[in-house]
């Protein structure tokens, strides 16, 4: 028999020399992947949000709507309410005016105590943002004491006014609160103006001297009248006064009335 013939080998070495490269071309593709993933993986590790990435939540800013639901609308009635309830509109005449959210207390006070009373009041208001004080405080002879009020018979002013041809005023009394009524026969008012001395807006008795001019009056809550009906034709004077009178047109008490300050509305 002959020698074994070795198998030919030029086949399997051209298949083999086919496949190198594919399994290298794998192999490449393996390792890119392996390696892209590592570094996005370090990547997502370690980076910071960037500001300009808008990866960052934020709170969002008020809108017109939200603060229109938190703006407070000032109640004029309650504001007008409150202030009205402070004081004693006996002693005191105290006007309200707004703009907005803006408030104007105004007027005539008996004392100091009385002009932190209505301010502390409006400002507990509601949507009152701002109070100013445009508040004037009463002096010695304006205001409507205790005192007085505690007479059988008195009267007194509290706001006059002149429009450049009558003076009008309102008035509290005795008379205008259930006491006996004025009577121009019997007890009845002076009504003059501050250049009369009150001592002399009366006839000559215990308390008036005479010499002056005045008005008399029956009405115990309004007083209307010229600049010669109180005793002042060449001019206005700063304050309309009155006092209490008997029959006799003589004063009954020197602290029978007050002197209010006129305002000009001419």
């Amino acid at each position: 028999p002959g020698l074994p013939v070795a198998p030919s080998t030029s086949d399997d070495d051209g298949a083999g020399r086919r496949r190198r490269p594919l399994i290298l071309a794998v192999a490449a593709l393996v390792i890119v992947a392996l390696v892209g993933g590592a570094a996005l993986a370090l990547k997502g590790g370690n980076d910071e949000p960037a500001a300009s990435s808008g990866s960052t939540p934020t709170s969002p800013a008020p809108t017109s709507a939200s603060t229109s639901e938190t703006a407070v609308e000032l109640d004029e009635a309650e504001l007008a309410s409150a202030v009205a309830g402070s004081y004693d509109p006996v002693l005191s005449t105290i006007t309200v005016a707004t703009s907005g959210g803006e408030v104007t207390l105004a007027g005539h006070v008996y004392d100091a105590a009385t002009k932190s009373g209505a301010l502390k009041a409006a400002q507990r208001v509601a949507g009152a943002a701002e109070v100013k004080d445009e508040m004037i405080l009463l002096g010695h002879g304006q205001t409507c004491t205790e005192i007085m009020r505690g007479k059988d018979t008195w009267a007194c002013f509290r706001d006059v006014t002149w429009d450049g041809e009558l003076i009008r005023a309102d008035l509290t009394s005795s008379a205008s609160i259930g006491g006996a009524e004025l009577d121009l026969q019997g007890f009845h008012l002076h009504v003059f103006g501050s250049n009369v001395a009150p001592a002399k807006a009366g006839a000559p008795g215990e308390y008036s001297l005479g010499g002056g001019t005045w008005r008399v009056w029956d009405d115990p809550t309004s007083f209307e009248g010229t600049l010669s009906d109180i005793g002042s034709p060449d001019g206005m004077p700063a304050e309309l006064c009155v006092r209490v009178a008997n029959g006799n047109h003589q004063l009954e008490q020197r602290e029978s009335g007050n002197c209010w300050p006129i305002t000009d509305l001419s």
